[in-house]
């Protein structure tokens, strides 16, 4: 990380490390942890992944929600009164050369992310008043193999 100079100036930059953040979003109580926020700079929360290469990290933003974890934390940022930093991951790849990236999500995937986020909060604060949290049915399931998995074995038995 130290061999990357935007990263190696964020870590040794003055700010506060793990800075937790709690704000009200309508009736719904949020928190959020910052692995470190650099006041006039950036805030970033940290990252491990086998390969930090564009495509592969789209795929991960896609997969892991880190899109939605972006603007919920930008919220919580407006909230507790240091918005108008960005907001970036900083991507360290786990096993050698070991790159490092820095990630900003890009505008149209945050749009995508405001409505994930206002979805949420939604059913969050809708869960709170009815006092019901619904999960999986309790009875037993029907279950099978997927149906990508039912091709196959189609295609290989026919």
């Amino acid at each position: 990380v130290m061999r990357h100079s935007l990263a190696r100036k964020l870590i040794e930059a003055r700010g506060e490390s793990e800075l937790v953040m709690v704000w009200d979003d309508g009736a719904v109580r949020c928190k959020g942890r910052l692995d470190k926020h650099v006041p006039g700079l950036l805030a970033f929360d940290l990252k491990t992944t086998a390969d930090a290469s564009p495509a592969a990290w789209a795929n991960a933003v896609n997969d892991y929600g880190y899109h939605i974890q972006a603007e919920f934390y930008r919220r919580g940022m407006e909230a507790t009164g240091i918005g108008g930093t960005p907001f970036v991951f900083l991507v360290v790849e786990n096993r050698p050369p070991y790159g490092v990236v820095l990630y900003e999500i890009e505008a149209e995937s945050m749009a995508i992310a405001r409505h994930e986020v206002d979805r949420a909060l939604a059913m969050v604060g809708a869960c709170q008043r009815a006092g019901a949290w619904p999960g999986y049915d309790e009875e037993v399931q029907q279950i099978g193999l997927p149906l990508w998995a039912l091709k196959r074995f189609e295609e290989a038995h026919s």
